[in-house]
């Protein structure tokens, strides 16, 4: 097992983009995939508008498509909702599944079947609509939306 020191570390400098901290503690043999001691790894806590740190890590076998232990979302889930395009493209050019849904998106699909994920071909009502409920669904489901 790797030296838990080393992960909090690389999660530490990956979450702050010190690029040529990661590389360093690349170099001396640290496991970009190892958990720190929140349970994530450093391409989950990477700063997300730093396509060169993407791409140090990914290089290095980090594996884009760790479920995030809380709400099993992706680094590309957060990236897209983000909005770092670049960051996104050097994701999927490394392998990073686009077709992961996050659990929220899952249990809601379970729980409302005949939905399905608007494709480009809908229309814009028929999307709105699946996004409306989408959003009332996971503003319920974290208690942060009270029905009268």
């Amino acid at each position: 097992m790797a030296d838990p020191s080393e992960a909090n570390r690389l999660t530490s400098a990956s979450a702050r983009g010190d690029l040529t901290e990661v590389k360093d503690i690349i170099q001396n043999g640290a496991d970009v995939n190892e958990r720190n001691m929140f349970g994530r790894t450093p391409i989950q806590v990477m700063k997300l508008g730093n396509p060169a740190l993407a791409q140090v890590l990914l290089q290095a076998n980090a594996d884009p498509n760790v479920l995030d232990p809380l709400g099993g979302l992706t680094v590309l889930h957060d990236t897209a909702r983000d909005g770092y395009a670049d960051t996104l493209r050097v994701l999927v050019d490394y392998g990073a599944d686009v077709n992961i849904q996050d659990r929220l998106v899952a249990q809601f699909f379970q729980d409302h079947k005949g939905w399905e994920v608007p494709t480009q071909e809908a229309s814009l009502e028929e999307a709105a609509d699946v996004v409306t409920h989408y959003i009332t669904f996971s503003l319920e489901s974290q208690g942060r939306l009270a029905r009268p």
